[in-house]
């Protein structure tokens, strides 16, 4: 067996303090304890201090609260008496006013208690008195005109004195006038724009004699002063207006009226009026200063709107007239005169087929206006659609009697359908109504050129020769053409005033959807047809096509136009709109 190890060294014993290092420790924790003691002394000290000094601050603070609220207390207090004192002061000041009035309406000869009582409310001071005049006072409860005269006579003689004196001089004035003797009356009138400078009846009652004696320039002076007294009298500017039109100061006018629109902006429709009898007489570049002023003044003025753009028309400028129309057109497009206009610059244009559309479009919206009937005849029998035009020449006599045009184009057409003595008889009345009329001299020439004059022939003249020929000619006049039956007759008449082979695609389309708009889809869907047989993979004419056969209850065949159009272009928004319409209607077809 192995032998046991022997035991390590175990720790060593840690050395006792020595007697001196003991002394020393004790020393220290003695002072450190007393340095405590030192310290939570001077912490209590710092904390009653500090408790005090906080309790000081909060009286303080609590005192200073209390002072505030005293003063705010004192300040009301002190507002509250001087406010009733100010208003006692008004009271009695007011009392006192009156009293004075009713102490000066007790010294006027005829006054009533009543009568003055009602004065002295509707009149509480002296100074309120004084401004008063004579009908005002009348006005009053009780107070006849001999009382006011003499509240007056009471307190301004001499004004009174003057006020009858200028009563007197009107009264002789009219009387004048009543007789005829304006420059006596003028006299009077003299007299008493001296006396009342400000009076502005006075200048308008001197200025409408002047213009009775011949003398506008005088009366100009007057309603210049009118103006120089009150700026904004819409009359003086108006009456001014008309004198200068007379005087052929045609600018000056313009300013005057524009001024007057101004004042008052509902004037805006007469205003127009002046406007288009400027453009009738000539005078466009007036005229378009005047309606572009109403437009400004109100943008929606429709007469305003068609005289500016005629009168760009009567200056040559068509591009501006037409942008002009066109906008009227988007605001308010149920205007029958502005959309004539349009159609009238489509003509222009020789987009004759587009302007009839426009025109139909017109008489739809107003079936007696006389413009779009005329335009339209005067077309169709250009175009040697005689028929027709002769129907729309008959219309515009019935709705106005003495138009000159519609009756020399209705003896053309007359002639041209070989009705010599109603041509000529139309001719008559036509040459009675304007016999230097410009259509007048061009059917006197259409009718001498189809035909002549003819005399009766005696029987002496009549040969076989002459025989042999009026056959011949019988003969060689042609067959008239059967009539249509597959369609009506006013639709052919319209489908055959336009040609589509002279229109391009777009136009056709542009025609359709006017069509769709003035709710006519048998037109449209013609329109439509026209486009594809010109362009067949065009989608927007088979999407139209299917709209219009869908408004004509035709929905399947509807279907088949969107079907076309989506192969075309598949993603076609109107046509993928529309189709799905079509085909709600075509599935409660087949449901019911």
């Amino acid at each position: 067996l192995p032998l046991p190890e022997p035991p390590g060294p175990g720790p060593e014993p840690e050395p006792e303090p020595e007697p001196e290092e003991a002394a020393a420790d004790g020393e220290a924790l003695a002072e450190i304890e007393a340095m405590k003691g030192v310290l939570e002394k001077e912490r209590a000290d710092a904390e009653s201090w500090v408790r005090s000094r906080s309790e000081d601050l909060r009286a303080k603070e609590e005192f200073l609260v209390g002072r505030e609220k005293e003063l705010a207390a004192k300040e009301q207090q002190v507002e509250a008496e001087a406010r009733a004192a100010t208003e006692r002061l008004v009271v009695l000041e007011k009392d006192v006013a009156r009293r004075e009035v009713l102490r000066f309406l007790g010294t006027v000869p005829g006054m009533s208690e009543s009568a003055a009582d009602v004065i002295a409310t509707a009149f509480p001071d002296m100074e309120a008195l004084r401004g008063a005049d004579g009908m005002a006072l009348t006005q009053c409860k009780g107070v006849s005109a001999g009382l006011a005269r003499a509240v007056r006579y009471e307190l301004v003689p001499g004004e009174v004195e003057e006020e009858q004196r200028a009563s007197r001089l009107r009264e002789e004035a009219h009387a004048f006038q009543a007789e005829g003797d304006y420059a006596a009356a003028l006299t009077c009138y003299d007299r008493l724009s001296r006396a009342h400078p400000q009076d502005i009846a006075v200048w308008f009652d001197r200025a409408q004699l002047l213009v009775l004696l011949n003398r506008p320039a005088e009366a100009l002076q007057c309603y210049a002063r009118v103006i120089n007294l009150d700026r904004r009298n819409r009359q003086a500017w108006l009456e001014r207006a008309n004198l200068l039109f007379g005087s052929g100061r045609l600018a000056d006018a313009v300013d005057a009226l524009r001024e007057a629109l101004k004042i008052d902006p509902s004037k805006g429709g007469d205003i127009a009026l002046r406007a288009e009898q400027l453009r009738r007489d000539g005078h466009p570049n007036e005229a378009v200063l005047l309606f572009q002023a109403v437009l400004d003044a109100d943008p929606d003025e429709a007469r305003a709107a068609l005289g500016l753009g005629d009168s760009l028309l009567d200056l040559g400028d068509t591009e501006a007239a037409e942008v002009l129309f066109t906008r009227a057109l988007g605001k308010n497009p149920q205007n029958a005169p502005i959309v004539f206009r349009k159609g009238e610059l489509l003509e222009r244009k020789g987009r004759w087929g587009a302007a009839i559309q426009y025109y139909n479009r017109a008489i739809a919206l107003r079936w007696n206006l006389v413009g779009p009937w005329f335009a339209k005849g005067r077309i169709l029998l250009d175009h040697d659609r005689t028929k027709e035009a002769l129907e729309c020449f008959d219309k515009v006599v019935s709705f106005e009697p003495d138009h000159v045009g519609a009756w020399a184009g209705k003896a053309r057409a007359l002639a041209a359908l070989g009705d010599r003595e109603a041509a000529t008889a139309a001719l008559d009345r036509a040459s009675t109504i304007g016999p230097k009329d410009p259509a007048v001299r061009a059917a006197r020439e259409a009718i001498g050129a189809s035909a002549p004059p003819e005399t009766k022939p005696s029987a002496s003249m009549m040969d076989l020769p002459s025989l042999a020929k009026a056959f011949e000619e019988i003969e060689a006049e042609p067959e008239p053409e059967p009539p249509r039956a597959s369609v009506p007759p006013d639709f052919q008449a319209f489908v055959e005033s336009i040609e589509p082979e002279k229109e391009e695609t777009q136009v056709l389309l542009q025609l359709a959807e006017l069509a769709l708009e003035g709710g006519d889809p048998q037109m449209a869907l013609l329109r439509y047809e026209q486009a594809i047989a010109q362009e067949a993979r065009n989608p927007d004419a088979w999407t139209g096509k299917g709209v219009a056969l869908q408004q004509l209850e035709r929905y399947r065949e509807a279907l088949e136009a969107y079907d076309r159009a989506l192969a075309v272009k598949p993603d076609h928004e109107l046509a993928l709109k529309w189709r799905m319409t079509c085909v709600r209607h075509v599935e409660r077809e087949a449901d019911g």
